[in-house]
């Protein structure tokens, strides 16, 4: 979604927001009239009119949530873009890379920009299968029985190895602590590789 977007959205919900609380008072007024009553039927509606008023109001603050999330998804989707190409990839590049970033944060449990932060980090360092690298850690933390934010810390981890060029004993226990399932097999990859003893 473009900012344009986002701002007619927002405009849209500031309107509704206020039809909202036009008929919020409305049905408080009904609310009001109906308890000076008294009877078991004017209870009733008082009842119904708070439930109606809640109904709304949990809509509302649901679709500012869901804005509220747009924003940082299109803010997070920018900086990533301004990123790789600061790092002098090409439109073409970007886009491809902004495209399977936003569907693996989609189809996965970890956040929009914990993702495409970790893979321009990545890009930026020289890293060829940025994305591809990314990936492979996301689905190694989850298989390995890790979490959203368990994922951060071997997103930290694999950020500073990629920019020191090597792994060090910190980045290592950092991984190895985040998901301790995964250790083994890391250190067999390793091995395999020639690049542990």
């Amino acid at each position: 979604q473009t900012a344009d977007d986002i701002d007619d959205l927002s405009d849209s919900m500031e309107k509704a927001s206020k039809k909202t609380d036009k008929l919020t008072d409305n049905l408080d007024e009904l609310k009001n009239e109906t308890k000076k009553t008294g009877d078991g039927f004017t209870v009733f509606k008082g009842v119904l009119a708070d439930l109606v008023s809640n109904g709304i109001n949990f809509c509302i603050n649901g679709v500012r949530n869901l804005i509220g999330e747009a924003i940082s998804a299109s803010d997070s989707l920018a900086k990533f873009e301004q990123t790789m190409n600061f790092a002098g990839f090409d439109d073409k590049a970007i886009k491809e890379a902004s495209d399977k970033v936003k569907e693996y944060a989609d189809k996965t449990v970890y956040d929009l920009n914990t993702i495409s932060n970790t893979t321009a980090q990545l890009a930026a360092n020289g890293i060829k299968d940025y994305v591809g690298l990314t990936q492979a850690a996301g689905n190694l933390n989850a298989v390995a029985g890790g979490n959203a934010d368990t994922f951060n810390s071997v997103a930290m981890a694999l950020s500073q190895t990629a920019g020191a060029g090597k792994l060090t004993t910190e980045n290592w226990n950092q991984l190895a602590n985040s998901i301790p399932g995964a250790s083994g097999k890391l250190m067999e990859a390793l091995k395999e590789a020639g690049a542990y003893t």
